[in-house]
């Protein structure tokens, strides 16, 4: 088996996978969405948690920003649910530059999971020697061989990722309102759909608009992965700058299109994460978006143009809920047009079974 829960997280990811064998499967959680998505996650935990043994081979927390890490720090703030992650990957301040010894720098978000991780004495970056988790300027892409034959392969971040998130930290923190619980973003101004009154969309139009791409430290630093197991793929973009996406998918390849079973797109969909450069490369049977498009709007009608332009015949496009910002793309006739189909989630989100 290899399934996927992305659970509704506000305006953020939270990604629960399972794989291996039925009975006993193995388990990795990425991100933990906003605050409030403690009350789905939880349950969740408990119904799995075993005395002794940890229920997940990994924590993945892909970068400071709240809509991903909010909802893990209740978590991490109980020895009882911190216990129950073998090991946590994480890119602290002190991983954004090599060898640094930097101490902690406030009672921010960030800060506040460093002092959790620490106090529990948890597994931090094992994996990696407790260094940075980085792609390197050349050589093979990093791969971690996790039990049972799945393999993650890291696509994100390089080095002057992190090291301008290094640069621009306090500010950064401070910036993304992680002590309000909002994330800001720089947004190229388009028409969305309440400029367009809820009409169908025409995506020839807007295939022409213009973009700028993310240039955010934050985002920038995310760790964005491929997923493999028994055969089955998938790319989960967290909200990786697209072009790092981009450069490290031609060296994995040689140049060549990947294709996947399902791609988790950067940014929630943002227009300035989904670019035509990196949909290019990608060939999917699933693209998915995870946001309820609180503060943002997202999807960007934009965003979700391309992407059913660039996937082949017959791909799905998955919502992990449904809202006033991607219910418009239910449209028979687009459906028909351009051949796609689509699911949508729930107040839980939405499950893939990709084995």
């Amino acid at each position: 088996m290899l399934n996927m829960r992305v659970l509704m997280a506000g305006h953020g990811d939270c990604l629960w996978i399972e794989y291996g064998d039925p009975k006993e499967p193995r388990r990795v959680l990425i991100d933990a969405g906003v605050h409030a998505t403690f009350q789905r996650l939880e349950p969740m935990l408990d119904a799995v948690r075993s005395d002794g043994k940890p229920s997940h081979q990994a924590l993945i927390l892909t970068h400071v920003d709240s809509d991903h890490i909010a909802g893990m720090l209740p978590i991490l703030a109980s020895p009882t649910h911190a216990a129950q992650f073998a090991e946590i990957w994480f890119n602290g301040r002190k991983h954004l530059v090599p060898a640094t010894t930097l101490a902690a720098l406030g009672g921010v978000q960030g800060e506040v999971l460093t002092d959790h991780i620490a106090d529990r004495q948890l597994a931090w970056n094992s994996t990696f020697s407790n260094r940075s988790i980085v792609v390197e300027d050349d050589g093979p892409l990093p791969e971690i061989k996790l039990a049972d034959g799945a393999n993650m392969t890291l696509l994100s971040p390089g080095w002057p990722q992190l090291e301008k998130m290094a640069e621009t930290w306090d500010a950064e923190i401070r910036k993304a309102g992680l002590k309000k619980g909002v994330a800001a973003e720089q947004l190229t101004v388009v028409p969305g759909l309440e400029m367009m009154g809820g009409q169908v969309p025409d995506i020839e139009a807007l295939l022409k608009t213009p973009f700028i791409e993310d240039d955010r430290p934050a985002n920038g630093s995310s760790i964005a992965l491929l997923f493999t197991y028994a055969g089955a793929t998938m790319l989960l973009g967290a909200d990786a700058h697209p072009r790092i996406l981009a450069k490290s998918i031609k060296r994995l390849t040689g140049g060549l299109k990947l294709k996947v079973d399902a791609f988790k797109l950067p940014h929630h969909g943002s227009r300035r994460n989904v670019t035509p450069e990196l949909l290019a490369l990608v060939e999917a049977n699933l693209y998915i978006f995870s946001s309820n498009g609180a503060y943002h709007g997202h999807p960007d009608v934009d965003a979700v143009a391309r992407v059913i332009h660039s996937a082949p015949d017959g791909a799905t496009i998955v919502f992990n809920c449904r809202t006033k910002f991607n219910d418009v793309w239910d449209s028979a006739s687009l459906k028909k047009k351009w051949k796609y189909k689509t699911v949508y989630g729930d107040d839980n989100g939405v499950d893939i079974e990709l084995l």
